[in-house]
């Protein structure tokens, strides 16, 4: 086993809708991996087949070396799930949930330790009905956590929280990095993705579209290159010809030259920009976000929805299933995503 959690094929039906389309991928001990999509991409039922709440329709799905769907209840005490809703009692306690969650588990994670690390002491006392949005995801992760998992998956970690509350996660992920845990994440603040995981994984229809390092992605769907402003006209295709590269008006003024921004490339287009009489300012170079990166794969979503990047079927977060919990994985309701 090279991975802790390894996807290989993996096709999703229902009746005749194909959810997941012949994806492969995996997730090493101390990686962090994001999955994105927009809605109906296939993002859930991935993850739900990972959790073992739903068999391949074709393909295989290996956690820790174990199916999922046929080891749930060995694995719950080995993985983390959050969820983006708790399902947690309204009247109940932060203390109190967090107690109830590690009776599952033999070594349970200091419960003072979680609290303090994600911003929770000053709210231990305070039931979840009151919580803010923030506390509530801090919360969720907070349990997802309480059992020390060897593999964590997060839905949407960061969604709701304040800044503050973001450094936090992002410090505890990449403890958890460190310490060989194995995170598969998903989310829509691309910019927070950008910074925590190690690969990105597309996906659109079930089927990849993108997968590689966020820097991976960034050589090869392009968009790297050198800005400089001018009061002169520049003459775009005739500098580019120069150049052997693409040249554009970014804005007034402000042009954007396409390329690895290199030493050697940098001293080139100086060079050419003095020869053509060019008087370049504010020069600096530029790589595309994340976010332009997926948007140039996927594209805007349907009308009304954030820019092609929503959250699936959102399912309930319970205790984790213990031994005595053997009811069958694919009886769950089917959340089609």
């Amino acid at each position: 086993m090279n991975d802790a959690i390894e996807v290989k094929g993996l096709t999703i039906s229902y009746g005749t809708t194909l959810a997941v389309d012949q994806l492969t991928f995996g997730v090493g001990f101390g990686e962090v991996v994001g999955v994105l999509g927009p809605n109906g991409a296939g993002k859930t039922s991935t993850l739900e087949t990972i959790e073992g709440y739903r068999r391949p329709t074709q393909g295989s799905v290996r956690v820790l070396g174990l199916d999922p769907a046929a080891k749930q209840a060995q694995l719950s005490r080995e993985m983390g799930v959050m969820l983006q809703e708790g399902g947690i009692p309204a009247r109940m306690t932060v203390k109190a949930a967090l107690s109830l969650y590690s009776r599952f588990y033999d070594h349970p994670r200091s419960i003072s330790e979680l609290t303090e690390r994600l911003n929770l002491s000053s709210v231990l006392s305070t039931p979840y009905r009151r919580l803010s949005g923030g506390e509530k995801q801090r919360l969720s992760l907070a349990l997802a956590l309480i059992g020390a998992p060897r593999v964590l998956l997060l839905d949407e970690p960061t969604a709701g929280v304040d800044p503050e509350g973001k450094a936090a996660i992002r410090e505890l992920i990449t403890d958890l990095r460190a310490a060989s845990v194995a995170i598969l994440m998903t989310g829509h603040e691309l910019e927070e993705i950008d910074r925590i995981v190690d690969q990105v994984l597309i996906i659109d229809r079930g089927t990849e579209r993108a997968h590689g390092s966020p820097s991976e992605l960034r050589q090869a769907y392009g968009g790297e290159g050198v800005e400089f402003t001018t009061l002169s006209d520049v003459d775009c295709g005739a500098l580019g010809s120069r150049l052997g590269t693409s040249v554009h008006s970014v804005r007034a003024n402000r042009y954007r030259v396409e390329g690895e921004p290199t030493t050697e490339f940098l001293g080139h287009l100086l060079q050419i920009l003095g020869e053509l009489g060019i008087k370049a300012q504010d020069v600096a170079t530029v790589s595309p976000s994340l976010e332009e990166i997926y948007l140039s794969l996927i594209g805007s979503s349907e009308p009304g929805q954030p820019a092609g990047i929503g959250v699936e079927g959102a399912s309930t977060q319970g205790p984790p299933i213990t031994p005595e919990d053997q009811s069958d994985p694919t009886s769950k309701e089917d959340a089609h995503g």
